[in-house]
């Protein structure tokens, strides 16, 4: 930016003082503009005082720069000699006027951007607290409970550092794969194999899971366990135990056998209890029903089309 002259001493005329004199006249009005923004930073201004940015251009185009979310740096250069000293003091009181402006910026950043950072922040905190110890002498249980957080973090981070063209295209491939999935299951429901299909007296939830039981020569049915071997058929509800009873498949034949006498009164095929744990040989369309609310339909070597409730 052009600083001020004197025209006396610069000798220009004609075109020269004129372009001279409306570099005096944008800064005269830059001049009064920080000030006004001096004294609103030090609290002398009225209170909504308006700062006059647009009486030039000069003052509109540095708005931004002087008022807005930035920081700004001016520098001011100065000429030695005391026939110079009226300009080098007008600079040097721009350049305190100009020092006492507080301006506060903010950085710019999405929500995802946010997230990332403050993610990163937390996992440079864990970071020492591990190198330190554990933050309070916590052990092993604190140390892992950090460790777990910041892969946790990791991962969150990961995910929000994604592009949108990622995001479309792993869409896509779930989308995708589910398709596959269900065109798979409905394949298996067409197949005649031996399967099970959950019956509902809503029709939003009538058949909806779908169970192939050609996939393994035993299928366990009960309560989710704590710990162990889990059923491959987890239900719920009144009179169910945690090993209840086991699908045995050889070829397109079924047993549907109790895992002990306990259980027969809790079992019903077609309506009827099951008498002894010796088991049940399955026909197709049969209704088996565990405990007292779930109730499936045995299918075998038949159609969807053709299975009547």
């Amino acid at each position: 930016m052009a600083g001020s002259e004197k025209s006396a001493q610069a000798g220009t005329t004609g075109k020269g003082l004129e372009e001279g004199n409306a570099i005096n006249k944008s800064l005269t009005q830059l001049g009064n503009v920080i000030k006004q923004l001096a004294e609103i930073a030090s609290g002398k201004a009225k209170k909504g005082a308006h700062v006059n940015y647009r009486d030039s251009v000069l003052t509109r185009m540095l708005q931004d720069a002087l008022g807005g979310n930035s920081s700004t740096i001016m520098i001011c250069a100065i000429r030695p000699g005391h026939l110079y000293y009226e300009e080098t003091l007008n600079t040097l009181k721009y350049a305190d006027r100009a020092k006492q402006i507080k301006n506060k910026p903010v950085i710019n950043e999405s929500d995802a951007d946010r997230q990332i950072r403050m993610l990163k922040e937390e996992n440079e905190k864990l970071k020492k607290q591990l190198a330190s110890g554990g933050g309070g002498g916590g052990g092993g249980t604190m140390d892992a409970e950090a460790l777990a957080e910041m892969e946790a973090n990791k991962r969150q981070i990961e995910e929000l550092s994604k592009s949108w063209e990622q995001k479309l295209a792993e869409q896509k491939a779930q989308e995708e794969k589910e398709q596959a999935e269900k065109a798979a299951e409905e394949e298996a429901r067409n197949s005649g194999r031996p399967q099970l299909l959950n019956l509902n007296e809503d029709p939003m939830l009538d058949r909806k899971i779908f169970i192939d039981l050609s996939k393994k020569p035993q299928h366990l049915v009960g309560r989710k366990a704590r710990e162990g071997e889990q059923p491959e058929i987890v239900l719920g509800g009144i009179g169910i135990q945690q090993k209840h009873a086991t699908f045995n498949v050889d070829g397109n034949k079924v047993t549907l056998k109790p895992n002990d006498k306990a259980a027969c009164k809790n079992i019903f095929v077609n309506g009827e209890p099951l008498k002894n744990d010796k088991g049940l040989v399955l026909t197709p369309n049969d209704r088996i029903i565990f405990g007292t609310g779930s109730v499936f339909l045995f299918r075998n070597q038949d159609c969807a089309d053709k299975a009547q409730i």
